[in-house]
């Protein structure tokens, strides 16, 4: 012990001069070690965040192998629908909430919206004959017995006006995106306004059975390619050109399956199958055998029309205009008139509103007064029974 305490004590610790370190100081802080150290410290950063688990926001490690179940919606499109949920791509995380379209509509002070008690609790009984089991669900199909299709049975009744004059089918889309919104739609619009409801609603059997109790007939929306496909956002259900007939009839099933009640479906858009009739000619014959309805929406859209006329068995109906609160109440009044116009001229007409609880109250006024010139709101179906 003696002998290392000596060793110790004549060990030589040389001091640094002041001229040295200050020549260590600028070494150090010259540009080019400060821009070394900077890129190591931040290397071995990520390299630390990265072993630890902290990489994933969520402080669990993460797998590259697989898709992250939040994000399926987003890359839904380009795979195996049977596979994922069903998220829509503007949606893309699963557990967001469905929203209206135009949320410049919704009244913060309207969040509260009570539904009537003789609304509640109906159920749309899914009838014995009309339905085929599929790998996805039932579907619609002719009952082989009375040929008797969805379209008969679920239409909503009423009671017609003795000696009308004309009759006015008033169809609203993008019913079921928001909870907000369908209540409003069920409680501010009169009945016979037709909803068409979208595929990527959330619970969208009890939306088509509340609609059904209020009078609403239901119509099923179908995204289909249109000449804007890669612009508009359809989602991972959109019928598209690119696949082939198996591929589409798939998609076509999977939308079918989703809920029951409804008469036929709707395309939003117009279809452009440009290169691929043959495609387009198969989905209208599926529509045609399965004893759907079919509504377009696009007053641009001949497409439909040719297709529907090859295919005499799909009850087709076309929109002949839209009545938008945006463009305001001047107009929507001047629209209105010209709807009137349009059925005392040909019986028939028919208009589609977009969600906008702004126009509802408006609508519901404007219903009050049709019998006074002896017309009468229908559902789309019935619009589509007098105009043939």
């Amino acid at each position: 012990m003696a002998s290392a305490l000596a060793f110790v004590k004549n060990i030589s610790i040389p001091r640094p001069s002041f001229s040295g370190v200050v020549e260590h100081v600028r070494s150090f802080a010259s540009l080019r070690s400060f821009v070394w150290s900077f890129g190591l410290l931040i290397v071995l950063a990520f390299l630390l965040t990265f072993q630890s688990g902290q990489f994933s926001p969520s402080g669990e490690e993460n797998d590259f192998h697989e898709i992250p179940e939040s994000l399926t919606g987003k890359v839904m499109a380009t795979l195996d629908l049977e596979q994922h949920a069903d998220i829509p791509i503007q949606y893309g995380e699963e557990n967001l909430t469905g929203s209206a379209l135009n949320h410049e509509d919704i009244s913060p002070t309207e969040q509260n919206i009570e539904i009537p008690d003789q609304f509640l609790d109906q159920k749309t009984e899914r009838q014995d004959g009309l339905f085929e089991d599929t790998p996805f669900g039932s579907v619609p199909i002719r009952s082989k017995s009375d040929n008797k299709t969805v379209f008969d049975a679920y239409q909503i009744p009423y009671v017609p006006l003795a000696g009308a004059r004309g009759v006015i089918a008033l169809v609203m889309v993008d019913y079921g995106l928001s909870e907000h919104m369908s209540k409003a739609s069920i409680t501010g619009l009169p009945p016979y306004v037709t909803f068409v409801t979208s595929p990527y609603s959330r619970e969208i059997q009890d939306k088509i059975d509340l609609a059904r109790a209020a009078s609403h007939e239901i119509w099923l929306d179908t995204p289909i390619q249109s000449k804007n496909f890669g612009l508009d956002d359809t989602g991972p259900l959109t019928l598209l050109s690119g696949l082939n007939d198996e591929q589409n009839h798939t998609r076509l099933l999977h939308i079918l399956s989703l809920a029951h009640g409804y008469v036929g479906i709707s395309f939003l858009n117009s279809p452009a199958f440009q290169g691929a009739d043959k495609g387009l000619e198969n989905i209208f014959s599926i529509i045609e055998q399965r004893g759907l309805g079919l509504a377009s929406s696009d007053l641009d859209d001949g497409i439909s029309a040719v297709f529907a006329n090859r295919h005499t068995k799909i009850p087709f109906a076309k929109n002949q205009l839209w009545i938008d609160a945006n463009q305001g109440n001047l107009e929507v009044e001047r629209t209105l008139k010209q709807l009137e116009q349009k059925a005392l001229n040909n019986y028939v007409a028919i208009a589609f509103i977009k969600p906008q609880p702004k126009l509802f109250p408006v609508i519901k006024e404007w219903e009050k007064t049709l019998s006074q010139q002896s017309l009468q709101l229908v559902p789309l179906s019935a619009a589509i029974k007098h105009s043939k």
